[in-house]
């Protein structure tokens, strides 16, 4: 269940906030250019979150993976390697 609400949820944040953004510009600008300036706005946040959002999403599968293939524990559990002679 932790899985899927790491990739549903922030999606369904962002599209709420665009939503909200939208009708907030169109009710202060009025119908007509309300829908084109809100319209510009959520799609301006949707294209600066989702950079953020897919990174969000790959560390977190990345971390999560390690974890059900338990490599976290055999790299705390590994011996030290040895230093690199530079």
């Amino acid at each position: 269940m932790l899985a899927f609400g790491t990739y549903v949820l922030p999606n369904q944040f962002i599209f709420g906030a665009t939503v909200a953004l939208h009708v907030i510009v169109e009710r202060i600008l009025g119908p007509h250019a309300g829908r084109l300036f809100g319209a510009l706005a959520a799609t301006s946040l949707a294209v600066v979150a989702t950079p953020f959002l897919a990174a969000i999403q790959a560390r977190l599968y990345v971390e999560l993976r390690m974890r059900k293939e338990a490599i976290d524990i055999e790299w705390a559990l590994a011996p030290p390697s040895a230093p690199v002679a530079g």
